[in-house]
């Protein structure tokens, strides 16, 4: 391993703008980071590797390459995470959910559709109105051919605009027309599972537990006589698919979308690809449009009550599920990791609201057996289902309400009482139905990456970047003095806290828990440190890497490393040596010649699962970094008040995702004095109305008003190093670094140029080695 001191290349910069229209590369590369988000180059930025100077020397190494223990287990593992993130996750569920009040008036339709206007409005905020009309056929192939039945994979337009698929299957030789049903899967099943399919190569895409009552739901359905469709509804990829996060690529979409329009989420994105779907089964040959109904098993039972709330063909919903009591199951951690984010609506409307939204027949079904019920089974409610019979009662239709509780599942004792229940609840007439249902053999060679398409994932990606950039706040800095700039953008301090939503505290404290030398090195001691604070309910925790060197009167510089997500040990290198260059023991680098590093830890999931969670439950509550900034401002708060540090000289250090709490952290704690921001060149707003920036981590969606004006007006005066490897992908930009331009600018205009510095080097996503003061 080599330290590596980089020349500043922002003089380079003008001789790059003018060689760029003759070397621009179109091509699109991809890089997906240790973080989890994604950025693809629009014009990668030619790479300058034989332009740069480097002055390379041997840096100091530490043999110890076995992670010490920390509370008893060791470093970094499941254990140790298993016992540090319960804090973060508790503060998410101890976030509020807004409770609505209404109040029902019997008298009659229209006097109780007035009362629930309240729910409605909060429904609106989230799931907007429905664009028009689609269901276009699009494509159809033969996968099963019988002599009751045949299933075809279908595409037709979604009211989004984009292409939809699923699986059609249609009766043979009905003499009446046919009742058409959609069929709402969730995350851990896939369409095919309605037909009781796994096609070769499906890996992991699916999670079929004992008694799951989606597998082979529509089989009972079209032996009746119904016309079923079984859509495709999640767009990830099986090399995509987070247990914590499931849904994933569906929910950052949505979380942009929400940041772009201030309001309107991921259920807007379902609600329009689930009407298409609707649209297409009820222009369907042979249905009669007047007996649609909807079953949804999962997060697909909540959107089947969603969607039938606000597209008013639908005659009846079943609900593949037990009724819940959600507003206490989603202040637990389990509830803030249970079920894909976007449903987290469900805490101000839960199955009640939604009942009373729906108003039409409604049928829950479930096996206390399926484990997408069981291990909710202490919030499942009885309650709940009395509340909804006895509204269901009162109203003037009377709409009919059962719920189908048993210990077991299987297609041809519950999903007939499904059946049963369906066919009085829309007055059809069945055929015969065999005793036993068989599962139809799927055509030889079909198998699951063919009947994957991925025009769902970019044509959704495709509307959100239609919307256009995200709005960053007007900023008119004052450049004839140092004080006069830092009170020209303080409005804009304040705004991006008001944006982040981060708490203020007027005098911040700390109190240690736990602190205790875990490991000598050789130029350093590391210890472990436990503290909370007033400024957050999260426990903070991390390692402190104290040099044995003797400090100076003023102190020694202290640096504040923000990768304690991607884990402790990886700053430091108490794992060894990286097989792929990520960090580069920087943080062990920079102890060894002297200055203190504090590593605070953060779970790697929960930037984006509270992201997501949040704006679902609250769109005008707090954000993820509600959360993190101040566990950061906390970390600020203890390193400072170490005996051996230097006030003056606080930095800041992160690369890729941790780069962005290291900047807003910086930007809005003015202690800080350095900050490093390791990631590609990029400028945001074209980032923003790229369709690929509906990929990326839906943390990314909370801030895109944000970071480019943080990261321009809001560091300087103080230092800033902005770091960025040749082989990175680089792209969304009018001219090469022009967003390097625009921050050179802001600290010319001060007079203060050499407080930031480009720091480019041969490497790709990594960060190497520096001193930043």
């Amino acid at each position: 391993m080599t330290r590596c001191e980089l020349h500043d290349l922002t003089e380079e910069l003008d001789e790059q703008r003018a060689r760029f229209d003759r070397n621009a590369n179109p091509r699109a590369l991809t890089r997906r980071g240790s973080h989890g988000g994604m950025l693809t180059g629009r014009n990668r930025v030619v790479s300058m590797a034989c332009a740069l100077s480097f002055l390379c020397v041997p840096a100091t190494m530490n043999c110890q390459t076995t992670p010490p223990l920390i509370r008893g287990v060791t470093m970094d593992s499941k254990e140790m995470e298993d016992s540090l993130s319960p804090s973060f996750w508790r503060a998410v569920a101890n976030a509020p959910c807004p409770s609505i009040r209404w109040k029902p008036n019997y008298l009659n339709e229209a006097t109780f559709r007035t009362s629930t206007q309240p729910l409605r409005d909060r429904l609106s905020r989230e799931v907007g109105a429905l664009r028009q009309p689609a269901g276009t056929p699009l494509t159809r192939r033969s996968i099963f051919q019988g002599p009751r039945y045949s299933i075809e994979m279908v595409s037709y337009s979604s009211r989004l605009g984009s292409t939809s698929f699923g699986y059609l299957a249609r009766p043979a030789g009905l003499a009446q027309a046919s009742a058409p049903v959609l069929l709402i899967h969730g995350s851990g099943m896939l369409p095919q599972s309605a037909f009781d399919w796994q096609f070769p190569d499906q890996a992991a895409a699916e999670k079929r537990f004992d008694s799951t009552a989606f597998v082979g739901a529509g089989l009972e359905l079209v032996e009746a006589g119904y016309t079923v469709l079984s859509l495709w509804l999640a767009d990830d990829a099986l090399d995509n698919y987070w247990p914590r996060a499931p849904w994933e690529s569906l929910n950052r979409a949505g979380t942009l979308l929400g940041a772009k329009n201030h309001g309107r989420g991921t259920y807007y994105i379902v609600a329009q690809d689930v009407a298409g779907a609707l649209d297409f089964l009820r222009g369907a040959e042979g249905v009669d449009p007047n007996k649609l109904s909807i079953v949804g098993w999962h997060e697909g039972a909540q959107i089947a009550a969603v969607v039938a709330s606000i597209y008013s063909d639908v005659r009846a919903v079943v609900q593949l599920r037990a009724p819940l009591d959600l507003r206490p199951l989603r202040a637990t951690v389990l509830g803030v990791l249970s079920e894909s984010a976007f449903t987290h609506i469900d805490c101000s409307l839960g199955d009640v609201e939604m009942a009373a939204l729906v108003a039409r027949p409604m049928l829950f079904a479930y096996s206390l057996k399926d484990l997408s019920v069981s291990h909710l089974s202490a919030f499942v409610s009885p309650m709940a289902g009395l509340q909804i019979r006895t509204m269901y009662a009162s109203l003037p239709n009377k709409p009919m309400f059962a719920v189908q509780a048993d210990s077991t599942w299987s297609i041809e004792k519950n999903m007939r009482k499904v059946r049963f229940w369906l066919d009085s609840a829309l007055a059809f007439t069945p055929r015969d139905v065999p005793l036993t249902i068989s599962t139809p053999r799927y055509s030889p060679g079909e198998r699951y990456r063919n009947s994957f398409i991925d025009s769902t994932l970019v044509q959704r990606r495709q509307f959100v970047a239609s919307l256009g950039a995200c709005t960053s706040p007007a900023i008119t800095p004052d450049f004839r003095s140092i004080p006069l700039y830092t009170a020209s953008i303080e409005p804009l301090r304040k705004r991006v806290a008001q944006v982040l939503r981060v708490p203020s505290t007027a005098n911040p404290t700390f109190r240690i828990i736990r602190r205790e030398t875990v490991m000598q090195r050789a130029k350093y001691a590391v210890e472990y440190v436990e503290f909370s604070s007033n400024r957050t309910s999260i426990v903070i925790s991390g390692l402190l890497a104290t040099p044995y060197v003797s400090t100076p009167l003023l102190g020694s510089p202290a640096v504040i490393s923000m990768d304690g997500d991607y884990g402790l040990a990886g700053p430091l290198g108490l794992k060894g040596r990286e097989k792929f260059p990520y960090l580069n023991q920087y943080a062990d680098d920079l102890a060894s010649n002297g200055t203190v590093v504090f590593v605070p830890y953060s779970p790697v999931s929960f930037p984006e699962v509270a992201a997501t969670v949040l704006r679902a439950r609250n769109p005008d509550g707090p954000t993820g970094w509600s959360f993190l900034i101040p566990v950061y401002q906390a970390a600020v708060d203890f390193t400072i008040s170490l005996p051996s540090v230097d006030s003056t000289r606080i930095g800041i250090w992160g690369i890729s995702y941790s780069a962005y709490p290291a900047l807003f952290t910086a930007a809005l704690d003015q202690r800080v004095t350095a900050l490093m921001f390791s990631n590609p060149v990029l400028t945001y707003d074209r980032l923003f109305e790229s369709p690929d920036a509906a990929a990326l981590a839906a943390w990314f969606g909370e801030i895109c008003s944000v970071i480019e004006p943080s990261l321009r007006y809001l560091i300087a005066p103080r230092r800033l190093v902005r770091e960025n490897g040749a082989r990175d992908a680089n792209g969304y930009e009018d001219f090469p670094l022009e967003s390097i331009v625009r921050i050179r600018e802001v600290y010319s205009a001060l007079g203060l140029r050499s407080q930031f510095q480009f720091a480019r080097h041969q490497g790709g996503h990594e960060t190497l080695p520096r001193s930043i003061f």
